[in-house]
């Protein structure tokens, strides 16, 4: 009788273990179906939305110019990101960086950034900033606390002109005007 009770046990627990299980209960919150981005200063807003509520993953961005104390559209786009970046900087010249997927990915679309002439500048892939860092993605995942590589960030830099993102002990810096990659990192050993 003791076998037969532990054997169900047993089986309880392999059900539940089961990759089928697994990913019914491995799942993220969707984000909010819209989230608003502001410049700095309030004169540009990116807002970022689901037009079917999430049914699918397609996210849309617009980008909003203050002109005359109102908001206008400057431009209206479909994301390549599972929901919607995950973060995003606005500058004051209005350029959009948008950080990572919404879920927990090694996205093709880490960085992804548009001037506000609705122009890509430059997409790089997590493997791209691995690289960039010369970290490997243990290295770098080891310290990330948003998605799978990014420690803290986006900021604007002191000059408006970059955008800073730490990553593993590094911080990745993104000229705004045409993508290039930079990073810092402590001397090593």
């Amino acid at each position: 009788m003791a076998i037969r009770a532990l054997a169900g046990r047993l089986c309880a627990l392999l059900f539940l273990a089961s990759p089928a299980m697994a990913a019914a209960t491995d799942s993220i919150a969707l984000p909010p179906v819209q989230r608003e981005f502001a410049s700095p200063s309030g004169e540009f807003t990116l807002i970022v939305s689901a037009d079917d509520q999430w049914k699918t993953p397609r996210a849309t961005a617009a980008l909003y110019a203050k002109r005359s104390g109102t908001l206008q559209r400057v431009w209206t786009r479909q994301l390549p990101h599972h929901h919607g970046p995950r973060k995003v900087l606005l500058s004051e010249q209005g350029d959009s960086l948008l950080v990572d997927e919404w879920i927990n990915i090694l996205s093709r679309h880490a960085l992804l950034l548009i001037d506000r002439r609705n122009q890509v500048i430059v997409e790089y892939s997590a493997q791209d900033v691995f690289a960039a860092l010369g970290l490997s993605a243990r290295e770098v995942g080891a310290s990330a606390r948003e998605g799978p590589w990014l420690a803290d960030g986006p900021t604007l830099s002191a000059d408006g002109q970059r955008a800073l993102l730490r990553a593993g002990a590094c911080t990745l810096e993104v000229r705004l005007a045409d993508g290039k990659l930079s990073t810092v990192c402590p001397a090593r050993p």
